[in-house]
């Protein structure tokens, strides 16, 4: 079963190149234009594995209001970060706030793909372990 990656990215062109590449990996990719749609989304339905979310600078309010409803949510899905702001403050902050990883833009696709299949297998390996497999 493919799974499904939501993408909050205000960026069409970049929607464009990230759906291809995600496409062509084999994901099934939702995107939504701001964080408060992609919210909104989280709320009604449960059937995602992974959020990417874009945070355009050091205002982490969004990620916040989002890791609220993945954690209301029946199952742990990891969130992937990426942004131009790539100081040590705000990436703790982000991870503290329930990041799982974080790339900084601009970045390649590849890396992308890199760190997407990471958090999928730390998340397999966290469950592993939490339901003590």
């Amino acid at each position: 079963m493919k799974k499904t990656i939501i993408v909050t990215e205000g960026n069409r062109s970049m929607n464009s190149i990230l759906g291809f590449r995600l496409k062509k990996e084999g994901y099934n990719v939702l995107f939504f234009e701001d964080d408060k749609k992609a919210t909104e989304y989280i709320n009604k339905n449960n059937s995602f594995d992974l959020l990417i979310i874009n945070i355009y600078s050091s205002q982490t309010s969004n990620i916040k209001a989002i890791r609220h409803a993945i954690n209301h949510s029946t199952k742990k899905v990891p969130i992937l970060v990426v942004s131009p702001v790539c100081d040590e403050d705000f990436i703790t902050n982000i991870r503290k706030m329930g990041a799982d990883d974080f790339i900084e833009k601009p970045f390649s696709t590849g890396e992308l793909i890199v760190r997407i299949n990471r958090c999928f297998s730390q998340n397999i390996v966290s469950l592993s372990t939490t339901l003590n497999f």
